[in-house]
């Protein structure tokens, strides 16, 4: 009886292989008895996709969630929350820092931080394109801007944890202002906030600035930034990664 045999992909270059089980059994299968010799490796390496760690709550975290949904990555990146402050095990495997987001590939490497992890999604063919030339280095010093609100933001939030009279008012003082310039200068480039980093990141910023510190009222000399950010807002990616 003439056996059957199935071509499959080569995990890592690309090419297609076919030879005898005896010689590859992880590369070619007779059918149907491919399930009884595919290796735990093997089934293991079929089922891997990437995988994201993650906070909800975590502004660093929802502007990479929100970059995956708008270069349209949902199905081929997994999502696992894990919080920094409980030291979950797979948080402390994938980064030694101990900080979310983690991305962890599918050849088992893993990429941290935030900008990094966007810089790669951005590399898949996703949505965004950048057009280069001077314009790509002011939308990425704005996306550093922004980022920069959220460290203070983040900043702001860890401070207030300490007990009152460990709390440092020189310290919050510097964040809020720093928070504040930044804002004042999103505000005077609004315009140029599109559907780029600078712009999710922009998102990511004001977004955690509404959930933790409501109090600033950043909107109130803000008001072309505050109409942006509600537009921008409504995005499903932006309404998918609403913190919880």
């Amino acid at each position: 009886m003439a056996q059957t045999y199935v071509t499959v992909w080569l995990h890592e270059s690309g090419v297609q292989d076919k030879r005898e089980p005896r010689h590859f059994a992880c590369l070619a299968y007779p059918w149907p008895e491919r399930c009884a010799t595919l290796t735990a490796e093997s089934l293991a390496m079929e089922k891997r996709m990437p995988t994201l760690l993650y906070s909800p709550t975590s502004p660093y975290a929802r502007k990479v969630r929100v970059l995956i949904r708008e270069c349209g990555l949902t199905k081929q990146i997994e999502e696992q929350t894990a919080l920094p402050l409980d030291d979950p095990e797979a948080l402390l495997a994938a980064n030694p820092l101990g900080k979310v987001p983690a991305l962890q590939l599918d050849d088992g490497s893993v990429l941290y931080d935030s900008r990094v992890i966007c810089a790669w999604l951005v590399a898949q063919g996703g949505a965004l394109v950048d057009s280069g030339g001077p314009a790509h280095w002011q939308t990425q010093r704005r996306a550093a801007l922004a980022e920069g609100v959220i460290d203070a933001s983040v900043a702001l939030v860890m401070e207030g944890r300490r007990p009152s009279v460990q709390q440092s008012e020189y310290w919050i003082g510097r964040w809020r202002s720093a928070i504040a310039r930044s804002l004042d200068v999103l505000e005077g480039e609004v315009d140029a906030l599109h559907d780029q980093i600078d712009a999710i990141t922009s998102a990511a910023a004001l977004g955690h600035l509404d959930q933790r510190h409501g109090n600033l009222n950043w909107r109130d000399r803000r008001p072309a930034l505050a109409v942006w950010f509600d537009a921008f807002s409504q995005r499903p990616s932006m309404q998918a990664t609403v913190p919880g």
